[in-house]
């Protein structure tokens, strides 16, 4: 007995199906993922040229959906044994946000903000730093020039530091700007800051 296609996708259908998710739409105006009334809105967009690229959108939003929903319920489980209740339960709030629908439009995309924000205010509760996101979202010299570039001009070690792995922003021109680090001395500081 052999596995088709048409196998594939008929199992794929029944999944669909049983997350009340339907595929519509034609060749001419391009298939979308609705849920009830609702249009669902997923990382690669709304509109899809195939039927089969917005099943396999809704396949990889609910794979997302499942990560997010076991990264959050691990942090519940750590919370709940270290015996901290009230923060577990917040957690868990997270957690079930996870899986709350996105709504269209900008709402949407507020709602999922908003829901990214809660998560990350977590994440750094639980020792998430700066350097980790710099190094999340850095690069080094080979995979952009600029780097290397802002190294050898700006870089004074002790004064503007740039790390061999940092942060690079493309402006609209041809240029870049490059995370760096800025000394101040303890004696420099502003007399009225708080000592």
């Amino acid at each position: 007995m052999s596995y088709s296609a048409c196998d594939l996708q008929a199992d794929v259908d029944r999944l669909l199906d049983r997350l009340s998710l339907e595929v519509t739409g034609d060749d001419e105006d391009g298939f979308t993922i609705r849920r009830g009334h609702s249009t669902v809105h997923t990382n690669q967009g709304t509109y899809f040229d195939s039927a089969a690229e917005a099943c396999g959108a809704a396949l990889q939003g609910l794979f997302d959906h499942i990560e997010d929903l076991l990264s959050a319920a691990k942090a519940v489980i750590g919370r709940w044994e270290r015996g901290d209740l009230a923060e577990a339960v917040r957690e868990l709030d997270v957690c079930v946000r996870v899986l709350d629908e996105r709504a269209p439009g900008e709402a949407g995309q507020d709602k999922v903000s908003d829901r990214l924000k809660a998560r990350l205010a977590h994440l750094v509760r639980d020792g998430l730093s700066f350097g980790d996101c710099v190094q999340a979202f850095g690069v080094t010299e080979q995979q952009d020039p600029a780097v290397g570039l802002a190294r050898r001009l700006i870089h004074q070690e002790g004064d503007i530091e740039i790390e061999t792995t940092t942060v690079v922003s493309r402006d609209e021109g041809d240029g870049a700007y490059v995370l760096a680090w800025a000394h101040v001395p303890e004696d420099e500081r502003a007399p009225n800051s708080a000592g």
